[in-house]
This record gives C-alpha cells, structure tokens and sequence, in this order.
C-alpha cells in the first residue's frame, strides 16, 4: 500500500515490528530507493529506559549498475528515456529471483553503455506489473522508445539473456 507525503513522494510499508518491549518500528520506502526507518519504544521493562521517536534514513545497499525503482519512477526511467530499458521484475519470496540478480548484475556492467537495467519488485509495485501483463517472475521486458519490445518469464541463462539483448541493441562500436 502507498501513499503520498507532503512533498509528492510515495512511500510503501515493507515491515512492521513489535517488540516485547511494546515498541514499534516501521519501515517504508520511498521512490528514490532509499529506506525511512522510524519507531517508538515505550517504557522497557527491565531497565525502564523509555526512548524518543525517531526517524533514519537508510540508503538502500544495491549495486548502481542495477537501479531499483518504483511504479512512481516508472514514467521518467523507463518510458520517457531515449535509452533503451531492460526491466527485471522479481520478488522477495521467489527462489528463481534470487538465481537471477547475480546475471542481471554481470549483464548490466556488460551492456551498461548500451542499456539501462531497473528492478521492480511485483509486490510493492502493481500498476507495472499490472500495465504490462507480468503474470510469473522472474521477468525481463525491454522497452526501446518508451514501447516494450520482448518479454521473457522465467529463469534464463545468462547466454539467453546476451542473446536477447543482442538481437534488440546496437553492437558496440
């Protein structure tokens, strides 16, 4: 679930913890990929420490060869970019994922200066998956000129993927 904050920014809850202690912390993200980690701890039962709110921003651990985004940023990073995309949707739970964000990472330090890669997680972001008929993941579409070109679902190799690339992308100069 999203919502927007003050300033035009979304922000989805990814976690909610309650501790034994009768604290809470919660953690959102927001479209530029960073986390926002905020919460409270009542009195503590042992001790009697009683904290003060607070509020941390995180900046998400991940490679910049892959850019994580959001349904937000999904306009201005992949549609309105004169740069040819490759979307890699995934999901937390999905153990196929796991096997590809390896070869996204070593495909896109080896087309970077042809091709932009994002991620997208399913979960978080339903009005691409949705808009782009994204039924299984992992899940790679290419868009060139705002338009998306080839889908692959499932898991591919490394090779398939070069190959998938190659047909749609100019060869380097």
């Amino acid at each position: 679930m999203s919502r927007r904050d003050a300033a035009g920014g979304c922000f989805w809850l990814i976690s909610l913890f309650s501790g034994d202690v009768g604290g809470a912390l919660r953690i959102l993200r927001d479209c530029q990929g960073f986390y926002l980690v905020y919460g409270t701890m009542d009195k503590c039962p042992s001790c009697g420490y009683q904290s003060k709110p607070f509020s941390k921003p995180i900046r998400r651990f991940m490679s910049s060869s892959v850019v994580v985004i959001s349904d937000c940023e999904f306009e201005t990073t992949v549609l309105q970019t004169d740069q040819p995309v490759l979307v890699y949707f995934w999901a937390p739970w999905c153990g196929p994922c796991r096997l590809m964000s390896p070869m996204m990472e070593s495909v896109a330090s080896q087309y970077g200066d042809r091709l932009k890669i994002v991620k997208m997680e399913v979960d978080a972001n339903p009005e691409a998956v949705a808009r782009y008929k994204v039924e299984g993941v992992p899940a790679l579409i290419l868009f060139r000129e705002g338009q998306p070109v080839e889908a692959i679902e499932g898991v591919v190799n490394k090779q398939r993927i070069e190959g998938f690339l190659d047909a749609h992308l100019p060869q380097p100069a």
